[in-house]
């Protein structure tokens, strides 16, 4: 009776470690390396704890037969080996969780490594012989031989060893990860040490399960680093790799699959054909991929993208896997629905090609935008090292230093009156003209702005400049009307916005009926009660505005032209459409429609002689774009004016 309470504790480990497999199995966590590992010395505990179970019992009253020493003996031994075993497999397990497995594969490193592993499985075997490790004999049972010190020391190095490595990667893990990792090694101490003290019951194992429960419930957290509707890891466990593979500087081929339209084939379809369609793609790639390759994890992005990492340098796409290409082009066309997806692909080697996290997860959002239009794979090392990959990496940083610096410059571009034939205003544009890139797309800077919070301080240079400017006096003496400026959804939303503008107003002396404020098509949709409150307030101080993109919005026409405007501005592309049958009735008619409406019309983007008189004879009110002129600087601008007078 002694002997089957002796054994409680590896009960509970057993029944722990069956309910952390099942759990594996059934969520399908055994794919990549440090899953597969995982796994491993869960099964390896497991066999061990039931090799121990019945060691014990064959031994439980005594004397015993001479057939259950045999049968004590084959359990001491399997337990044994697989015990020992477990130590050196969970300190692989911390090297593969940590990205950091490559340096195991060092022909030194591994020779040291499981040097003392093998050394103890001699030392296992050699007691057949020797019987100084440990014995059972039929009248006493159990007994430790002088050499077991040795098992159990070989065992603890490995233990120093696997503490010392990990508190030294602390930085990989989060907090909550390390310290799950770090109980294995804590409870193998504390069990070791009890044990040594008091024998009465085998905790160790007991303990290395309620370690593996921790770590399978706080390192690889299926709710948080697996997508089971495509049964992928996800984008969290992506870009924990990723960070690892950051700090450990180890170079490794990643290959990205972005589904450009996801969005779209989600709505056109539903959620579950999507999921399904990734699902058989995945399984697709697996097929091509393990037919090389051993070592390799996928990932799936929810926003539509597939990304593979390869724990090797030693690949090309193109070159490796040809088959895997022509996937995206040819055989995407033999589904029922799978035409209409838009992919795009992309091969990395991090850190080589792109030094850091950020940036290479920005170049993973933006990567085809690099791409020319047939190109089936872009290669990230093509283009890392151009302006605008440069420029697009370090943005935000590029935009702050702007603001502090004042990098930007206001460009003017005129408008004219096809009324009374006159250059009589002009649209303010900022634009941002960098000491080391030159000049930069407002196409590119604006949308960072916005995202990053940064377009506040941009919209009061601009504010503050044309006050500057409208309040000159050359301003009247070139007889200008008014000038536009652009309104960020932000600045529309502030509250001190009426403030602010009125504080410009006094100090520069500035007219309000020389500025005229445009806001886009998408504010009308505002149900801010600021936004409104600000326009009407500006509207009894006399200023102006316009709605700016007209055609191009999903907003509601009357809830438009409900607002306090005085001009609505026709987008570019629809006046490139003009000299089309459709367009040109499309575009006369809205003309036709705004004037009925009480607005002016401005069109945009007019280019060609044909366009000008084909607006003209529509009856429009202004004409903008490089027709007559590009935006330009200030004193260009008052140049071009003076030469028009």
């Amino acid at each position: 009776m002694y002997m089957y309470s002796k054994l409680i504790f590896d009960y509970v480990a057993f029944v722990l470690l069956l309910v952390i497999i099942a759990s594996l199995l059934v969520k399908q966590l055994y794919k990549s390396l440090s899953d597969k590992i995982f796994f491993s010395i869960n099964l390896i505990f497991l066999i061990a704890t039931l090799a121990d179970i019945l060691m014990g019992f064959t031994y439980a009253q005594l004397p015993i037969t001479h057939e259950r020493q045999i049968l004590a003996y084959i359990f001491a031994y399997i337990y044994f080996v697989f015990r020992v075993s477990t130590i050196p497999l969970y300190t692989t397990y911390i090297y593969a969780i940590s990205g950091t497995y490559f340096k195991l594969k060092k022909r030194f490193t591994k020779f040291i490594f499981y040097t003392p592993f093998f050394v103890l499985i001699i030392i296992i075997f050699s007691n057949i012989i020797s019987h100084k490790v440990f014995t059972i004999s039929c009248e006493s049972g159990y007994s430790r031989g002088p050499q077991m010190p040795i098992l159990y020391g070989i065992s603890m190095l490995y233990a120093l060893f696997g503490t010392f490595y990990i508190i030294t990667i602390k930085k990989y893990f989060t907090s909550e990860k390390w310290i799950a990792l770090l109980s294995m090694y804590i409870l193998l101490f504390a069990s070791a040490l009890w044990q040594h003290i008091n024998s009465r019951y085998l905790i160790e194992m007991a303990s290395s399960a309620l370690s593996l429960l921790l770590i399978h419930l706080f390192v690889q957290r299926p709710e948080k680093y697996f997508d089971y509707s495509t049964h992928l890891e996800s984008m969290v466990a992506y870009k924990e790799l990723i960070h690892s593979l950051a700090l450990s500087k180890r170079n490794s081929a990643i290959y990205i699959i972005k589904i450009e339209n996801a969005a779209d084939i989600k709505n056109l379809f539903n959620e579950d054909r999507f999921s399904s369609f990734i699902s058989e793609c995945t399984f697709k790639i697996r097929t091509i991929l393990s037919k090389k390759l051993k070592s390799y994890q996928i990932f799936y992005n929810t926003t539509g993208s597939i990304n593979i990492v390869f724990n090797s340098d030693d690949v090309d796409i193109e070159r490796d896997f040809p088959e895997l290409i022509s996937m995206w082009t040819n055989s995407l066309n033999d589904g029922a629905y799978v035409k209409h997806f838009h992919v795009k692909t992309c091969f990395i080697m991090f850190p080589h090609d792109i030094k850091d996290e950020h940036s290479l997860f920005q170049f993973e959002k933006e990567f085809n935008k690099y791409m020319k239009k047939e190109q089936l794979v872009l290669y990230a090392k093509d283009v890392v090292d151009t302006r605008d990959f440069e420029i697009r990496t370090d943005l935000t940083n590029i935009i702050n230093n702007s603001i502090i610096n004042k990098n930007f410059e206001m460009y003017y571009q005129p408008i004219y009156n096809l009324k009374t034939g006159r250059f009589d205003s002009a649209e303010a544009l900022i634009r941002l003209n960098h000491p080391k890139y030159g000049f930069i797309s407002p196409g590119l800077f604006i949308p960072e702005a916005e995202k990053r919070g940064l377009i506040l301080p941009i919209g009061d240079f601009v504010l503050d400049e044309v006050f500057k400017f409208v309040s000159r006096d050359m301003f009247n003496k070139l007889e200008l009307s008014y000038i536009e400026l652009n309104l960020s959804v932000e600045q529309i939303l502030q509250s001190d916005l009426t403030d602010k503008i009125a504080t410009l107003e006094t100090k520069y002396g500035t007219n309000p009926k020389n500025i005229n404020l445009e806001i886009t098509e998408s504010m009308t949709g505002l149900n801010a009660d600021v936004a409104m409150e600000n326009i009407n307030n500006l509207v009894k101080r006399e200023y102006s505005f316009s709605l700016d993109d007209y055609g191009t919005g999903y907003s509601n026409t009357m809830r438009a032209y409900s607002l306090p405007l005085d001009i609505i501005k026709i987008d570019k592309s629809l006046v490139d459409t003009i000299t089309t049958k459709r367009g040109h009735y499309i575009v006369k008619g809205m003309i036709e429609m705004i004037h009925d409406a009480g607005f002016k019309v401005v069109c945009e983007g007019v280019e060609t002689e044909e366009q000008y008189h084909l607006l003209d004879s529509f009856d429009c009110d202004l004409i903008q774009g490089y027709y007559f002129a590009k935006p330009m600087p200030v004193d260009d601008y008052v140049e071009f004016l003076k030469g028009k007078m």
